[in-house]
């Protein structure tokens, strides 16, 4: 059966993630592993803090374990929550949850090693800050970006069931991978699926026709729109999202493609900032 990591921390985020890991659970017939991590920085500060003090080792022994007490019923809370949410859905997805301490990279680590794989992941654009920091994403988006070898869900602060999607193809290895994603997910065949390319070379519209060819004979996808712009990239893609009414946009980054910038690190983040719609990322 194929895997799902949805990482949840209790911001308003993790109940619209909760709903796309739902809803793609169902379509891809995946297990889903739910994934809370306890960030330890919060009692080491809490120390550092009180060392400088005059309250003496035992009151700080008694305000770390209040903290870790709050953790563990913010934790039984957000079960409960998103436990309630599978219910609901009445989709039969199987899913478990999983606490875990320490950075949310390491602990990622465990589920890409495990022997069942890992198919994709699942997460907010941002964090539990996300009320006051509307133009920056994630702290740990990034980093879990950088180290995931598996595509990334990046969800929005709004659900919406995609049905039309918009593929940037640049002929990087990781829009290819996201090419034969579709291809290997039918669910897709009742989407009206773009294929946008932005400055292309004559190898990237090679390589254009060759994927429209494949998600049309192999994939058997009955609706593929072809799209040819010139300018610049983050624009040209925004643009194309509001005329087209787009729900979900799929980039490859950190492409290695002779445009050295077109998805590359920031541009690929950049993108994902100004996105009002849900992005997967293939690497």
């Amino acid at each position: 059966m194929r895997s799902i990591l949805l990482c949840v921390d209790g911001s308003a985020y993790t109940k619209i993630c909760t709903k796309y890991a739902i809803e793609l659970a169902r379509l891809m017939n995946a297990y889903v592993d739910v994934l809370y991590v306890t960030n330890l920085n919060n009692f080491e500060l809490s120390l550092i803090a009180d060392c400088g003090s005059s309250l003496g080792i035992q009151p700080f022994r008694e305000l770390s374990t209040t903290l870790q007490n709050l953790e563990k019923k913010k934790f039984q809370r957000l079960e409960e929550k998103i436990t309630r949410m599978f219910t609901e859905a009445k989709c039969n997805v199987k899913f478990k949850f999983n606490h875990r301490a320490g950075a949310i990279v390491d602990a990622f680590d465990e589920f890409k090693r495990d022997i069942t794989g890992l198919d994709l992941v699942v997460l907010g654009k941002r964090g539990e800050s996300s009320g006051t920091s509307k133009g920056h994403l994630g702290s740990s988006l990034e980093r879990i970006l950088r180290s995931c070898s598996c595509p990334c869900f990046i969800a929005p602060d709004k659900f919406r069931s995609p049905s039309k999607i918009l593929i940037a193809y640049d002929g990087s290895d990781g829009i290819n991978k996201a090419i034969q994603f579709v291809e290997r997910n039918h669910f897709f065949g009742d989407c009206e699926v773009h294929l946008l390319t932005v400055n292309p070379t004559d190898d990237v519209q090679t390589q254009l026709s060759d994927a429209k060819a494949v998600l049309r004979d192999v994939a058997k996808l009955k609706n593929i729109v072809v799209a040819k712009k010139s300018g610049d990239v983050i624009n040209e893609i925004e643009k194309y999202i509001a005329e087209n009414s787009i729900d979900l946009l799929v980039i490859g980054a950190y492409s290695h493609s002779i445009v050295r910038h077109f998805f590359i690190g920031s541009t690929t983040l950049e993108i994902i900032r100004q996105s009002e719609i849900p992005v997967i990322v293939f690497k």
